[in-house]
C-alpha cells in the first residue's frame, strides 16, 4: 500500500523546473579582470574588451566598438559539472581551425571563464596557481538600454 501511495503522490507531483539554461550566456559581456600564474594579468586599454556570444553559436570580440576577433564558432554545455566552454581558435600561420577548451560559471552578472591555450587539457577547477596553464578572465554582462 505504501509502494502505491508513493508512486501515485510522486506520479502527480508538479516537474521540477530546470535550473537557467545556457541562453545565459548569450549576449554582451565588458572583460573587468584576467589572472594568470597565480596574478592578475589584466592589461591596461583605452578601450573596453568585449566578447558577445551569439544564438548562431559564434561569437565576437570587440575592442571598443571595433570588431577584432570573429565571428567564430563555440559550443558550451551548462550541464557539465563545472559548465564547459569551447571556442574556436584561428591557427595565424594559415592552417586548420583549433580550438581553447574552458569551464565557465555564471553568478549574478558576473562570467568567468577560466581556459587553456589550444591543445591543452580543458582545465577542472577556476584556478591559475604559479605553474597552472590556466588563464581566468572576468567579465561583467552590458546590460541592454
Amino acid at each position: 500500500m505504501s509502494l502505491t501511495l508513493i508512486l501515485a503522490i510522486s506520479l502527480g507531483a508538479p516537474a521540477l523546473k530546470d535550473p537557467k539554461q545556457a541562453t545565459d550566456l548569450l549576449g554582451l559581456w565588458e572583460h573587468e579582470k584576467s589572472f594568470s600564474h597565480g596574478k592578475d594579468d589584466t592589461q591596461k586599454r583605452d578601450t573596453p574588451i568585449r566578447w558577445e556570444f551569439r544564438e548562431d553559436n559564434t561569437y565576437v570580440v570587440y575592442e571598443g566598438d571595433m570588431e577584432t576577433v570573429g565571428p567564430r564558432a563555440f559550443w558550451f554545455d551548462p550541464k557539465a559539472a563545472p559548465a564547459t566552454l569551447d571556442t574556436t581558435v584561428i591557427n595565424l600561420s594559415g592552417g586548420k581551425p583549433t580550438y581553447s577548451f574552458a569551464i565557465y560559471k555564471i553568478v549574478g552578472d558576473k562570467l568567468t571563464i577560466c581556459k587553456t591555450m589550444p591543445g591543452k587539457a580543458r582545465p577542472t577547477e577556476f584556478d591559475t596557481s604559479p605553474g597552472s596553464p590556466n588563464y581566468m578572465m572576468i567579465f561583467r554582462r552590458v546590460k541592454k538600454d
